[in-house]
This record gives C-alpha cells, sequence and structure tokens, in this order.
C-alpha cells in the first residue's frame, strides 16, 4: 500500500503506511530498503545510505543489496557529473569515489549477480 501511494504521489500516505509496517513487522529489512529508495528516488542519497546500511545490518547481505546499493551510488554520481556516459563518469569520478561505487556493484558481481549491465560497468570503471 506504501509504494502505491508512493507511486501515486501521495508521499504522506505512502510515508504513514510504511512508518505502520516498520512498527507491526520492525525485523523486517525490505521496509528499509523501501524507504532507502524512495530516499534515494528524491536525491537525498545520504538518507538513502543510512536506510540501506540499516538492512545490512539487519542480515541483508545478498546480490539484490548490493546491487541496490551500487545503482544509488551510480544514479549519485550520474547526477554530481551530469552524464550517463560510463566513460565520461569514469573520467570525471574521484578514485575516492570510484572505490564507493565498485565496492558495492564489484560486491554485487563477484556474489552471483547476474546483470549485464553491472557487469559491463564494472568491467568499464572497476578495473
Amino acid at each position: 500500500m506504501a509504494d502505491l501511494n508512493y507511486r501515486a504521489g501521495k508521499l504522506d500516505d505512502a510515508n504513514a503506511h510504511l512508518a505502520k509496517a516498520m512498527e507491526l513487522d520492525p525485523a523486517n529489512s525490505d521496509f528499509y530498503i523501501q524507504r532507502g529508495d524512495w530516499a534515494a528516488d528524491s536525491g537525498d542519497y545520504d538518507r538513502a545510505f543510512v536506510d540501506y546500511d540499516k538492512a545490512v545490518s539487519m542480515g541483508r547481505n545478498d546480490p539484490d543489496m548490493y546491487a541496490i546499493r551500487g545503482q544509488a551510488r551510480i544514479k549519485m554520481m550520474q547526477k554530481k557529473y551530469g552524464t550517463e556516459n560510463v566513460q565520461e563518469l569514469r573520467a570525471k569520478m574521484t578514485p575516492a569515489e570510484t572505490e564507493m561505487v565498485c565496492g558495492d556493484t564489484r560486491k554485487a558481481v563477484d556474489m552471483g549477480l547476474q546483470d549485464m549491465k553491472m557487469d559491463m560497468f564494472v568491467a568499464l570503471v572497476c578495473r
């Protein structure tokens, strides 16, 4: 219900439903991922990674979790540098940013994620 409200632009209702779900099932890491995704979608990457880190600390240690984190980091860099071109992004990112982005994407791939775009990103950027 929360996600339907979010997609419909009813953010107050979405947040209320998600808060209620978190109250009813506080051990469900998916709720933190969902809230993190909303934060990343709105460009609040610091907040997104607080929630993603919480999900990891709750036991979400699988390829999909690191793919979510990696995709959010890539979007953050795309927004920062105003490009979706991988080669241009690679040239503009600092070594620290590259390591930050590559840490999550490489981990997802190393854990067995089957995603050609992620594989290509890792091959092109995370040498």
